[in-house]
């Protein structure tokens, strides 16, 4: 983490502050991730000491390789399952409260979030009635990320010259690895001399400066937009980016990561294809199946609250 972090939060005069989203489109998140694939996470920074970031058990180690202090996702939630509220906005507060509490989260607050405003609207204006300790600071632009990825100490300056330096020395290996080979693909053997596989000058590309896409490359869309209040919804389409979507407000659990998951736990059985689901004011009808796995889902939002 950069050293001026600490510094401008002094300036600022900020006890905490909190990034919370997804890393994808999110400026602060991708900041204080440094390049660690974590998909959604909650990070809360005091003052002074060491951050700490919110991790669900399949992104742990990654998470760990941030060096702040972890927080286990599943610990925010304090009551059973049947205890909950039934409200979808009455249990995201009580795990944020949880979260707030945990941490230890107090005095002037900056909150940097990419998602859904209403609900980070909501959830920040019942945290502020019930912990009136908390003070939520407005920042001026550019605020306090914006100020950080516009510096950089002597470190950081030092690091990039080095990162220019060896980004120079591989184009010039790629460019005479590129040069020297007429064919676009080869065959890799092991050391018995065997066939191991089959490599070609894309994969040698991508391994050098990531995935690459062309015209023959199928880009699988999680969730897809068929009418105004329509979808169509893989079952693998995780929770975040459904609400964020649709709106449909589910809640974070421990008992699921995505979509199918939600659905599974709702109804307590694997439903059949063509089947219609009711939750809320959402109608879910199971698409398409693989044997007991659900592929794709059809979601469409109606005016009125539907029994299950």
């Amino acid at each position: 983490m950069r050293h001026e972090l600490h510094q401008l939060m002094e300036e600022r005069n900020l006890d905490f502050a909190i990034v919370r989203g997804s890393l994808l489109h999110n400026p602060a998140v991708a900041y204080m991730l440094n390049g660690v694939q974590v998909f959604s996470t909650t990070i809360i920074i005091p003052r002074h000491g060491t951050p700490v970031i919110l991790y669900n058990d399949m992104e742990r180690d990654d998470a760990e390789s941030t060096g702040y202090v972890l927080l286990n996702q599943k610990d925010l939630f304090n009551k059973p399952a049947e205890n909950a509220p039934r409200d979808a906005h009455e249990r995201a507060f009580m795990t944020f409260d949880r979260m707030v509490e945990m941490t230890g989260v107090t005095g002037r607050v900056g909150l940097y979030a990419v998602g859904d405003i209403r609900r980070n609207y909501l959830l920040w204006r019942s945290l502020l009635l019930a912990r009136p300790e908390i003070e939520l600071v407005a920042e001026d632009v550019p605020d306090l990320f914006e100020q950080l990825r516009l510096t950089k100490d002597e470190e950081e300056i030092a690091h990039i010259g080095y990162c220019g330096s060896r980004a120079a020395d591989v184009f010039k290996a790629m460019e005479e690895f590129l040069s020297s080979h007429s064919q676009y693909q080869g065959v890799v053997v092991d050391e018995h001399g065997g066939v191991a596989g089959l490599i070609t000058l894309e994969d040698v590309l991508e391994e050098l400066v990531g995935e690459i896409s062309d015209e023959t490359d199928i880009i699988e869309h999680h969730i897809i937009r068929v009418k105004d209040n329509e979808w169509i919804v893989l079952g693998k389409a995780d929770i975040e980016g459904v609400n964020e979507k649709i709106g449909m407000e589910i809640p974070e659990s421990k008992e699921y990561d995505t979509f199918s998951g939600y659905v599974l736990y709702k109804i307590e059985r694997i439903p059949k294809e063509m089947e219609q689901i009711n939750i809320g004011n959402f109608i879910i009808t199971v698409k398409e199946m693989e044997g007991n796995r659900i592929k794709k889902y059809s979601v469409k939002q109606t005016s009125t609250q539907l029994k299950t």
